[in-house]
């Protein structure tokens, strides 16, 4: 998120625009963001009853308390 925060603050100060591939690069790259830690998310939901959306929660070697 502060990396398009970024290029678009950066296009306003310099009055430069980026080619049209680009930003939209950034879109789908976050959208594919959002869309696996949901899924992470409601996973570890059904399968483990965990109610929380903290995306770091699970992930790692060890079993996330309960």
């Amino acid at each position: 998120m502060g990396v398009i925060v970024a290029v678009v603050a950066l296009e306003v100060i310099t009055g430069v625009t980026l080619p049209d591939p680009i930003p939209q690069a950034f879109g789908f790259g976050m959208a594919a963001l959002y869309m696996s830690t949901a899924n992470y998310a409601y996973y570890l939901q059904r399968t483990r009853g965990i109610q929380s959306w903290n995306p770091f929660e699970g992930m790692g070697k060890r079993a996330p308390s309960q």
